[in-house]
């Protein structure tokens, strides 16, 4: 491992994390699927095309602020001291990164802070107070533990460390708890295989293949003409009209989730489609004249 003289949440730093073709520890859990906000290929946009995150700064800002009451008050639930906010790369593998929330050298041993919510704090409060990383499936703590191991295991791979402790905050409780997370070699080296499979299609650009919550932007003539017939028969009141185009779009979506003229198309769970930004299509549509 290899520390890095960085500040966190600074602009340096920042320009450190979007380095073109360099890895996060906090990019892995989409990587592997597991992040709930962000997809494989979203994270390909971002890197590659400078695309916004879908997360909003509301809640970057929420989760900053209550991350940080939660680093204050950790020292309850902490088994040993950490040297604070510590950035860092693979010794071998400099693309490979990571940002700590803290590290204990002597004890060989990192920790990783979250703010969540009220089901995920209870399942790491009422949990066991350590844990093995290939157990989580089968404990309750997997409700959150899921979407971040795969961040532990890139910063376990850039420090060589295998304990990590986990904490969490909530602000309804306005508490902390802690979980000690007991990672292996195999997990780990799953993870990075998927991680380092995804730098490769940052290097050649090629984006990673379609997920159900990414939006497939499309653009032929056949798909353009029937949205821009849908937005007319919505401009004119024609309901039968509307009602074909929308059961036509719905029969040939070629994804889950598509847009075209700005009109988004998702098909629920239950087979129905649902048309988003239809009214300000039509609105901007009377704006033309």
């Amino acid at each position: 491992m290899r520390i890095v003289d960085l500040r966190q949440n600074t602009p340096e730093w920042l320009a450190w994390r979007s380095e073109v073709g360099c890895i996060g520890a906090s990019d892995a859990p989409a990587i592997c699927g597991r992040d709930k906000y962000t997809s494989p290929r979203m994270l390909y946009s971002q890197k590659v095309n400078g695309e916004p995150s879908n997360i909003s700064d509301f809640m970057k800002d929420r989760a900053h602020f209550y991350e940080t009451r939660s680093h204050a008050m950790s020292g309850i639930v902490l088994s040993c001291q950490y040297e604070r906010d510590v950035c860092a790369e693979h010794s071998e593998y400099s693309f490979i990164r990571a940002s700590f929330d803290g590290i204990n050298f002597e004890f060989r041993r990192f920790w990783e802070n979250k703010y969540c919510g009220v089901k995920e704090f209870e399942a790491i409060k009422r949990g066991p107070k350590s844990i093995n990383i290939q157990n989580v499936r089968r404990s309750k703590t997997n409700i959150i533990l899921g979407r971040y191991l795969p961040q532990l295991a890139q910063q376990s791979f850039v420090s060589g460390f295998r304990v990590c402790d986990f904490t969490v905050y909530n602000d309804q409780e306005d508490d902390v708890a802690n979980i000690e997370v007991h990672m292996n070699s195999k997990f780990t080296k799953s993870v990075m295989g998927k991680v380092f499979a995804f730098r490769n299609l940052l290097l050649v650009k090629t984006p990673p293949p379609l997920m159900d919550m990414d939006t497939l932007t499309i653009d032929d003539k056949k798909s353009v003409d029937l949205f821009q017939a849908l937005i007319e028969s919505v401009r004119g009141g024609k309901k039968k009209d509307e009602e074909k185009i929308r059961a036509e779009i719905s029969r040939s979506m070629p994804h889950r989730r598509i847009e075209c003229l700005g009109i988004h198309a998702i098909k629920t769970k239950d087979g129905k489609t649902i048309f988003r930004n239809l009214k300000k299509a039509v609105q901007a549509a009377d704006h033309k004249g």
